[in-house]
Parts: structure tokens; C-alpha cells; sequence
């Protein structure tokens, strides 16, 4: 598929490397992360999901791991910023771990 649709080369949009078999949302956004430094948002898995729950990172509210995802993107829980408004410069999953220990 990768040859067939893409030419050969793995696509650098969120959309489209979804679209090859096997990838999700949690695969894709680490093969843009780590391939090509494109942050369009953070792996969230089963860990991720639970920790942000826990460290109270996200709010009920968050009840899939793509709303997980989009709380701890976007950096705000309950009206307060938790990465200083640096996700756009690809620092929010670091951010986001250092916000975790200080709670912790």
C-alpha cells in the first residue's frame, strides 16, 4: 500500500498514515513525532490514559483516549495551563511529564 498508494514514501499527515493498515492514532502520531518532527498531538495508550486520570491532568470529561489526548495537547485543565503554551513548539509531552512530577 505504501508503494501502490504513497509512492513508496510514508505519508506525513495525520489523516493519510492512518489510512495504512495497522496504524491508529497513537502509531501515527508517533511515527510523525519521531520520523519527521510533525507534533499534531501525544501517544495516548492505556498508561497515558490512566496517568493523566490519576495526576488529575485531564478532567471526567476526558473519557477516550482521544479526548485525553486533546486535553493534554492543548495544554489547559480546568482553565489553567499545564505546558505554558509550548505544544506548537513540540515540547508538550516533555512539559506534561515534568507538570506530572511536580504533582506527584
Amino acid at each position: 500500500m505504501v508503494i501502490s498508494d504513497f509512492g513508496g514514501e510514508i505519508p506525513q499527515d495525520m489523516t493519510l498514515i492512518q489510512k495504512l493498515p495497522g496504524v491508529g492514532r497513537k502509531t501515527a502520531n508517533v511515527v510523525l513525532n519521531e520520523a519527521f518532527g510533525i507534533v499534531e498531538g501525544i501517544a495516548v495508550d492505556t498508561h497515558v490514559f490512566r496517568i493523566a486520570h490519576k495526576l488529575k491532568l485531564v478532567g471526567p470529561s476526558a473519557d477516550t483516549p482521544q479526548k485525553t489526548e486533546d486535553a493534554l495537547f492543548t495544554g489547559s485543565i480546568g482553565g489553567r495551563s499545564i505546558t505554558n503554551g509550548c505544544c506548537s513548539e513540540g515540547k508538550s509531552a516533555s512539559l506534561v511529564v515534568q507538570n506530572a512530577q511536580s504533582v506527584s
